[in-house]
């Protein structure tokens, strides 16, 4: 009963790691088109 209650976390807390990191790459593609485009200076 604990395993499976333990995998089940895991997977989540996998999942919720998988998200963040998802966010991050996205958000530093993001950053740098809009510093192709603009020369970076806006975002800070």
């Amino acid at each position: 009963m604990l395993n499976v209650r333990l995998e089940k976390a895991l997977k989540e807390g996998v999942k919720v790691v998988h998200e963040l990191v998802m966010k991050i790459v996205k958000a530093k593609k993001d950053e740098i088109t809009s510093n192709g485009r603009k020369g970076g200076i806006d975002l800070l």
